[in-house]
């Protein structure tokens, strides 16, 4: 189902007067000059040397500045640690989740695997206010969880160090992997670790994709205007994506995003809505 047709049909009435408001032409993108990529590397150690990584303390700083100035109300909004002068909401991620809390009485539990300091949840947030309970738990990176715990965490955003510590506390009732499957050494080998909790739903966003059957790993780098970083980004085989899903869950819904090209090779950025096969 294209998310078009999603929203219309599943929705409740305040996200389509939302969806709405914010049509195509109004919504006004103030992001720097994207990310670009370069090379097609045969291992991932190679691409690690031609990069500087994910966890340079220079990303967690300038996402932690912007962060707070958004909870803070000091900013509009934030992406990729960038402060926007007007809004560009996830509304397929928002869809998906309000569509999952009308199912659950009005309650909804996320695990945000590699969130940041809860990017998404604050990009999400105005929209979910009316939930009658929310817990959004972020799993990242230690710097970024022990930031997130001192300067971030409230009763409804809080930080774990891996997935099962946060299933010590949590019942989620979605997973969302947005933007982050394509920074793992070994994409597809976590893909089975996430099937192999059997959560009720997962959310994939910002998911690069590429019709070519092996995988591409180049290195991506950030704009200098965001922060000085590169690191390792796979674009996986769409096909073999979709399998591995499907061989347990059921593709409720999906939408594209503008398409990258690299050396010739199209690579479209997608977004996905499984839920369990029970």
């Amino acid at each position: 189902m294209l998310i078009k047709d999603f929203i219309r049909n599943w929705c409740p009435p305040a996200l389509l007067k939302q969806w709405k408001s914010f049509s195509d032409h109004d919504v006004i993108s103030t992001l720097p000059q994207t990310n670009t990529f370069m090379g097609d590397y045969a291992k991932w150690d190679d691409a690690v040397r031609n990069s500087t990584g994910y966890d340079a303390q220079n990303i967690l700083d300038r996402t932690l500045e912007a962060t707070l100035k958004i909870r803070n109300g000091e900013a509009v909004f934030e992406r990729d640690s960038v402060l926007l002068d007007r809004p560009e909401y996830p509304f397929f991620l928002i869809a998906c989740l309000l569509y999952i809390a009308t199912n659950n009485e009005n309650e909804l539990s996320v695990l945000d695997f590699g969130g940041a300091l809860g990017s998404s949840y604050f990009q999400c947030q105005r929209f979910l206010v009316s939930l009658k309970d929310l817990q959004w738990n972020v799993v990242e990176q230690k710097k970024h969880v022990d930031c997130g715990r001192q300067y971030i965490e409230d009763n409804i955003l809080r930080f774990y160090y891996t997935i099962d510590e946060c299933l010590e506390h949590e019942k989620p009732d979605v997973i969302v992997l947005s933007g982050v499957l394509s920074i793992i050494e070994q994409p597809y080998d976590f893909i089975r670790k996430i099937i192999s909790h059997r959560f009720q739903s997962v959310i994939v966003d910002r998911q690069p994709l590429s019709s070519r059957e092996t995988e591409r790993l180049s290195v991506m780098t950030v704009p200098q205007e965001i922060y000085d970083a590169s690191f390792p980004c796979w674009c996986l085989s769409e096909r073999k994506f979709r399998e591995i899903w499907l061989s347990d869950y059921n593709l409720e819904a999906e939408s594209e995003g503008a398409a990258l090209i690299v050396d010739g090779d199209v690579m479209q950025r997608k977004q996905f809505f499984f839920s369990h096969r029970k």
